[in-house]
This record gives C-alpha cells, structure tokens and sequence, in this order.
C-alpha cells in the first residue's frame, strides 16, 4: 500500500531508490541501493552454500562432505 501511494504521489521510475531520492536526497538513495545490492548477493551466495549442502550429502553416507565443499565449517 506504501509504495502504492509513492507511486501515485511522485511519478518517476526507479522505485524505492526514486522515492528515497526524492524524499531524503542522493547519499541515502545511494546508500540503499548499494546496501540493498550486497544484500542480494549475499543471499544468492548463502543460499548456493545451503543447497550444497542438500546436494552433497547422499554422496557422502558414512562422512561429512571435504571442507571445501561443505558449509558447516564456515
């Protein structure tokens, strides 16, 4: 509903960066936009470590995956 709302009241394109830009100025839209960019990458990495996980088990009955491979040693 929030972002409803800003739509309607300022029309630009850009999303939450255009609302924060318009609202509190240039450092803080780019502050957000870069923090939200790392935090993208950081799930996508977090989550690759996670599905390794998942993956290599059924290969490694007996023992734990190498920790190179594994996350429970991060």
């Amino acid at each position: 509903m929030c972002f409803a709302e800003l739509a309607t009241s300022i029309q630009i394109s850009g999303g939450s960066w255009a609302y924060i830009m318009t609202a509190f100025g240039p450092a803080l839209a780019f502050a957000n936009a870069f923090i939200m960019q790392i935090r993208q990458v950081m799930a996508a990495a977090l989550t690759v470590l996670a599905c390794s996980n998942y993956i290599l088990d059924p290969f490694f009955n007996d023992c734990p995956p190498p920790v190179s491979l594994s996350l429970r040693n991060v």
